[in-house]
């Protein structure tokens, strides 16, 4: 899809008729590509798309794919992410996980929807590794992965990671674990790393899908992080990050403020929500030496923070009633309405 100019959005089968509907009508999408057989019963199948149109020129804004996440206003929104956004996020993430000195061999495993999986599908290929593909049931697939001696990276989240560490017999070949999603305790740490290879890193990464899948990230030091949570760290290469109080003043050191984040193509807004859009993505003008416009507006996260020590900062939860189930983003209203 995106070696032909265009943008792809992901739909999990599992979702309602009513939010596939929703989703193709609300991104305009020209072609739904399911399974073939799906497509030959008329399925989810969308309106065809003539080749000739298929091949257009592409730049570092156009838009890449689009995510739905949960909307408060019980339909879903979608965040455009451009490729500039998609491939900033996998420099950061080449720099960072694969210093091993050998490609990854990564598990895919999360549904498709969830941005987790961009890392686990994208990674691999611009880092020269491999995917390797568990399908079927959720906790099956984790079961596959504990008696496969070939995955090197996992990117999980702590209620997956806490399901795997359980099915692990003997220690595995993973040598990179990335933790998102959700809060990330130390006791699922610990668990993990007695499952992996003795020399395992296991980076905790924050980032709300319209900062791009990861905007902060923290390498575990079981020595050192010695509290409950482990943090979410600090602003990765090229981010941005700000702790702020109800009135958008900066918090001091040690106290708890909303998260806000920026980066070098980060959405830029809600698809057609244009209202949403001017609730979230928001210009700051207190904050120290980040009133440039030009950079762009803030994401205002709705998630709590505070730094713990320099350059170290842990989540403290939401705070709206969002919740997080196996780390996809849930608005009760949707569920509601």
């Amino acid at each position: 899809v995106l070696r032909c100019g265009a943008a792809f959005v992901m739909l999990d089968p599992a979702d309602p008729e009513s939010r596939h509907e929703a989703i193709r009508a609300d991104a305009e999408l020209r072609l739904v590509v399911d399974d073939l057989d799906d497509l030959r019963d008329g399925g989810v199948g969308g309106p065809g798309v003539d080749r000739d149109e298929t091949r257009v020129a592409v730049g570092p804004d156009d838009i890449a794919y689009i995510l739905y996440t949960s909307g408060s206003t019980g339909l879903p929104k979608g965040v455009p992410i451009s490729h500039r956004g998609l491939a900033d996020y996998l420099d950061f993430a080449i720099d960072t996980y694969c210093s091993h000195g050998e490609p990854p061999v990564v598990a895919l495993h999360s549904a498709l929807i969830f941005d987790l999986t961009i890392t686990s599908l994208f990674l691999s290929f611009v880092a020269g590794g491999r995917v390797i593909v568990f399908d079927g049931d959720p906790v099956v697939a984790l079961g596959r992965i504990a008696v496969d001696d070939r995955v090197t990276f996992l990117k999980a989240t702590p209620s997956q990671l806490e399901i795997f560490t359980r099915m692990v017999d003997t220690p595995r070949a993973i040598r990179t674990v990335v933790v998102g999603g959700e809060a990330f305790r130390r006791p699922v740490a610990v668990a993990t790393a007695r499952v992996c290879a003795a020399d395992v890193s296991i980076y905790n990464e924050y980032g709300p899908t319209e900062a791009v899948v990861g905007c902060m990230i923290h390498r575990w030091q079981p020595a050192v992080d010695t509290g409950t949570e482990v943090p979410i760290g600090h602003a990765a290469p090229g981010c941005e990050v700000a702790l702020l109080d109800p009135y958008g003043h900066p918090t001091p050191a040690g106290a708890w403020g909303e998260l806000y984040v920026r980066r070098s193509g980060m959405a830029t807004g809600y698809l057609n929500r244009p209202e949403l859009t001017a609730d979230r993505f928001v210009r700051l003008t207190d904050v120290p030496g980040a009133i440039d416009d030009a950079r762009g507006p803030w994401y205002r996260t709705g998630d709590r923070a505070r730094i713990v020590r320099p350059g170290v900062a842990v989540y403290g939860g939401r705070l709206d009633d969002q919740m997080k189930v196996n780390g996809v983003r849930l608005e009760p209203a949707e569920v509601e309405a």
